[in-house]
């Protein structure tokens, strides 16, 4: 079994300077109502003012007490009718809300993370992906076109008992990969899935304001050590998803022995850190109509790194750079 240790695989690193090897995934990711609000479809945006509400808890949704109505208050409606809607949009087997949790800066907490790609024969392609599903530290598993055709992000633990290439050395044992590439991140642009559905903005829109972010550096984060144990029980509580009550953050508070005000300081807190990246709702992208997408890999001279990656980052439809 081959190991390629480089920022992006043969078959990628040698394309001419100007061209673009793009992966298209086959995505196979392994109450009454008030009146006024649309009835159907259970799971998905019926209206305007749904696809208004699910960019407002993609961008952040409040850390306060009663945040459907902080919601409500931005929308311009009531708190029980935020609630019905978010409700709905997060109900059926498949809703377009998939959750709303923390999402938290891997590398803050002390992980070592990568991007992966495995080389699989087709016919076990099925049988690898089921397998890598269950490693903990995988939260991203993507069938893509290519030599390279299993693509996962993978993250360790600093108390981890292998490293993070062992951990790909080992994952790619069980599932008898021909070929690996780790892609760690060298430099960071852009992070945030965020789906425009109300249909406002366009693939090819550029924020002046997320120009102006991408080419200033970020303003310097609070000092942290790595988690404290305390940190681990509070940020295992903030990944689970957030239960669609008046106040939801009674009880995961209660069950760490806090009151709601001091959870929420904490959450705060971790947010001031950059522990924490966000608290925000994560949408099904297929659900909420956006039916493909693709990783495009580019071939530029070192010197001009960071003014394309600037440039890639201030594209809206851009996710990751």
């Amino acid at each position: 079994m081959e190991q390629v240790k480089q920022p992006m695989p043969e078959w990628m690193r040698y394309a001419p300077a100007d061209a673009v090897a793009a992966g298209y995934a086959r995505v196979r990711e392994y109450e009454p109502v008030a009146e006024g609000v649309p009835r159907e479809p259970v799971g998905r945006p019926a209206d305007d003012l749904d696809r208004t509400l699910l960019n407002r808890v993609q961008a952040g949704f409040p850390l306060e007490p009663r945040p459907f109505e902080r919601l409500g208050a931005d929308l311009g409606v009531p708190e029980a009718e935020v609630l019905d809607r978010y409700r709905r949009m997060r109900a059926g087997p498949e809703p377009v809300i998939r959750q709303t949790s923390a999402i938290f800066d891997t590398r803050g907490l002390g992980h070592d993370s990568s991007l992966v790609a495995f080389r699989i024969a087709e016919e076990r392609l099925e049988e690898a992906a089921r397998e890598l599903n269950r490693c903990p530290g995988i939260s991203h598993n993507y069938e893509r076109n290519g030599p390279l055709n299993l693509w996962f992000t993978l993250a360790v633990p600093p108390d981890a008992r292998f490293t993070l290439e062992e951990t790909v050395e080992r994952l790619a044992r069980r599932v008898g990969a021909a070929q690996t590439a780790l892609l760690p991140t060298l430099e960071l642009y852009k992070i945030g899935v965020r789906l425009d559905v109300t249909g406002a903005g366009a693939p090819e829109r550029r924020s002046a304001a997320r120009r102006e972010a991408t080419a200033a550096p970020a303003p310097a984060a609070v000092p942290r050590g790595l988690p404290t144990a305390r940190d681990v029980e509070l940020i295992r509580a903030l990944q689970e998803d957030l239960e669609p009550v008046e106040r939801p953050f009674l009880a995961p508070a209660a069950r760490l022995g806090l009151d709601e005000a001091e959870y929420l300081a904490e959450a705060e807190r971790l947010l001031r850190e950059r522990t924490m990246r966000r608290f925000a709702a994560v949408l099904r992208h297929q659900v909420a109509g956006f039916t493909a997408n693709g990783m495009g890999v580019w071939n530029v001279p070192a010197e001009r790194a960071a003014e394309v990656g600037a440039t890639m980052a201030s594209f809206e439809a851009v996710t990751h750079c």
